[in-house]
């Protein structure tokens, strides 16, 4: 693989306090995830989800390797996510809840369109309490042609994208855009910018 020169002003993405070490966490997975997306092949397994949807053996993997690098933070309590429903306890200690998709668009996996993992981050309580405005943190992952994720920055109240880039022999997440925002209205849809009409 060869190396690239990061753009002119990119920096390496930083993260602070507990939040931060989640979102570590989510980076780390997210990287593997690549990496065994990548390299690897799918297969329907005879099994399907608690939503009645066929399991593909890479949303299992995909999930084992969220759950295990979410464990790794020793920030989070407990997480649950499309393929295991139920909570599982990671840490005692933990501050924080994560519920996420571990690959979001897998069903379309072999047409090679971009897929994704979805995170929401919680804090320790009672689910069935909460609403999303009680969502402390949230990433959107995007595995296509390029690896890159959005995340909800808590502190600066912005949602900020990062890229994962080989620099100098070793991947790493470089912020390619700050302060990401939808517009209100849109000419286009889907993938492939299918006009609206």
């Amino acid at each position: 693989m060869q190396s690239c020169s990061p753009k002119s002003g990119a920096t390496v993405l930083e993260l602070s306090g507990d939040l931060g070490k989640v979102y570590e966490g989510i980076l780390q997975a997210v990287q593997e995830i690549a990496e065994h997306l990548r390299y690897s092949t799918s297969n329907k397994i005879q099994t399907t989800n608690d939503f009645g949807d066929v399991q593909l053996d890479q949303d299992v993997q995909t999930d084992s390797l969220i759950f295990e690098a979410l464990k790794n933070t020793g920030m989070v309590h407990s997480g649950l996510s499309e393929e295991r429903s139920y909570v599982t306890q990671l840490d005692d200690s933990g501050k924080y809840i994560v519920t996420f998709d571990p690959l979001d668009g897998s069903s379309i996996i072999d047409t090679n369109n971009t897929i994704g993992s979805i995170f929401a981050i919680w804090p320790k309580g009672d689910l069935n309490e909460m609403t999303g405005r009680d969502i402390v943190g949230g990433a959107l992952a995007l595995y296509g042609s390029r690896t890159n994720i959005l995340i909800f920055n808590h502190e600066s109240q912005q949602v900020d994208e990062a890229t994962l880039q080989l620099v100098d022999g070793e991947l790493k997440w470089l912020v390619s855009k700050r302060g990401l925002r939808i517009k209100t209205e849109g000419k286009y849809f889907s993938p492939g910018n299918t006009r609206a009409i």
